[in-house]
């Protein structure tokens, strides 16, 4: 009996991963290489299958694991699979799964988490460095696991609580929960299960939706009302252990807030254009400082971003940060045309984006004027 895997492809590196085991999967340079190694990893992977309850045959000295893998399907990848992360959905993980395989692949899923843990509590507190000195220690690396999986599981609906990984064992049992509850919902969507059905799947968890089922069309208008209207986005903040402040009561109709410890935050969307005239950086300004200036503010979030939220090891370079910030400050924007007014920029009036690009106190643009306004957008 073959396993089926599938191949997702980079322009330097390719994926081996198994369709019906979670978690097991591996990147090489070449189809080839990508498949042997995902079979060399077939022994590790039979601990997880057996702290699952699984059988996993594929891990004999004598069997031939590579001539038992199938490959079903192969993927376009993205700079996301040279960077060493799988990033793209093969069809075959968009099949219906009935409720049996979604149980089994979150039964996988919490088993993965509880080795997890096991691997981190018997690890050394210092982890050995690379030859050129890089590398994290083993807190850090399991702390980015962590956030990594808060990520991907706001993309799905599903929330971690960031205290929640400070407890030993955390992990596995958020994980779990959460596995459950995302499996259950997908079964719902697959499956067409009714509500009594999901909520006794759920043995008493939290309630994934953010409103209930049977809300009506305009009951929906009224809990994204600020949403459509004020273009305001909530976000669900945990409260900081030092706040100085509690949470005396909770008024939620629409079901919004997972938990008594969270607040409803809201925030606007960030401007793109126009740059050179904010004041701070990101919505508390911690970008920003009082010693520098917006361009210097821009070119340590240049940077920030892809260390932070890529996890990359190096530093982009001075002339990557410039050609980025550049791009940034070069974007304008400005309503030119009113309908009533029409043109606003008749009769000497500055209206449209070109106008701002002109340096302070420059004359307005027209026949009489010498001076030449800036481009709209500059190069890198």
């Amino acid at each position: 009996m073959t396993t089926a895997i599938y191949l997702e492809h980079g322009a330097r590196k390719t994926f081996a991963c198994a369709v019906d085991w979670p978690g097991w999967c591996r990147v090489a340079q070449g189809d080839d290489a990508a498949i042997a190694l995902l079979a060399s990893y077939a022994e590790r992977y039979a601990a997880v299958a057996a702290d699952a309850g699984f059988a996993f045959s594929l891990t004999s000295a004598s069997h031939d694991v590579v001539g038992d893998l199938e490959v079903v399907e192969h993927v376009r990848g993205s700079g996301a699979t040279d960077f060493g992360a799988p990033d793209a959905i093969p069809d075959v993980d968009r099949q219906p799964w009935d409720a049996t395989t979604a149980r089994r692949h979150a039964d996988l899923l919490a088993a993965s988490w509880r080795i997890f843990d096991r691997v981190v509590a018997s690890a050394p507190a210092e982890l050995r460095k690379g030859p050129r000195g890089g590398g994290r220690d083993r807190d850090e690396i399991a702390e980015h696991v962590a956030e990594s999986e808060r990520s991907y599981a706001r993309q799905l609906g599903v929330r971690y609580t960031p205290s929640g990984f400070a407890e030993p064992g955390a992990p596995a049992a958020l994980a779990y929960d959460n596995a459950r509850l995302l499996f259950a919902a997908m079964r719902r969507a697959k499956d067409e299960l009714t509500t009594e059905r999901l909520r006794e799947e759920r043995a008493g968890l939290k309630e994934l939706e953010q409103l209930p089922s049977g809300t009506t069309l305009g009951e929906q208008r009224e809990a994204y009302s600020l949403l459509l209207e004020h273009g305001l986005i909530r976000v669900g903040l945990d409260v900081p252990a030092d706040a100085e402040f509690i949470i005396d009561s909770v008024k939620d109709p629409n079901h919004c807030v997972a938990a008594s410890n969270d607040v409803s935050v809201y925030r606007r969307p960030l401007p793109s254009t126009n740059l050179r005239f904010v004041s701070a950086i990101m919505w508390d300004g911690r970008e920003s400082f009082a010693t520098s200036t917006i361009h210097d503010d821009l070119t340590r979030q240049a940077n920030n971003a892809p260390r932070g939220h890529a996890a990359a090891f190096r530093d982009i370079t001075p002339e990557q940060a410039r050609q980025i910030v550049d791009f940034e400050m070069g974007l304008f924007t400005a309503q030119s045309s009113d309908n009533d007014a029409g043109s606003l920029s008749a009769q000497g009036g500055r209206g449209g984006p070109e106008a701002t690009t002109l340096p302070p106190c420059s004359p307005p643009p027209g026949p009489s004027s010498t001076t030449q306004s800036a481009p709209a957008m500059t190069s890198g």
